[in-house]
């Protein structure tokens, strides 16, 4: 489909970070009619926007950038907080418990995004720094 027939939109999406994201957190939509940008768009909508998620998909997408690193390396990478990278790590740790096998397939058996060099307490700082506007679950 030529760019200039393209219908684009701009929703916000807590699992967009570098693929078919904007920003962080933002995703565009590209629909062939008006009425399959209203189905996406729609979909979209109904989808909770959770913090925790964003937080996970940023870190997953560090992690495939850098491979293993550090603690200190992953903060400053990402631009996270202590408190939030422990609340990605969560979330990685839920999702694949409620999917088992599903995170395999980001890189390969002990290749995932909460296996660091340091000890994962080390970012357990007690602080609910969540970015605010936390809705919804994984």
């Amino acid at each position: 489909m030529p760019e200039e027939e393209a219908y684009l939109y701009t929703v916000a999406d807590s699992s967009a970070t570098a693929c078919g994201a904007l920003e962080h957190g933002e995703r565009l939509l590209t629909a062939c009619s008006w009425d399959h940008l209203e189905t996406l768009v729609t979909a979209y909508e109904q989808r909770p926007f959770d913090m925790e998620e964003l937080w996970a998909s940023i870190l997953l997408e560090a992690h495939h950038r850098l491979g293993p690193a550090s603690t200190q390396h992953i903060l400053q990478a990402t631009g996270l907080t202590p408190h939030q990278l422990d609340r990605a790590r969560d979330w990685h740790l839920r999702r694949l418990l409620q999917h088992p096998g599903q995170e395999q397939n980001a890189g390969g058996e002990g290749d995932h995004p909460w296996n660091y060099e340091e000890d994962q307490d080390d970012c357990r700082d007690g602080h609910d720094d969540d970015g605010g506007g936390h809705s919804g679950t994984a």
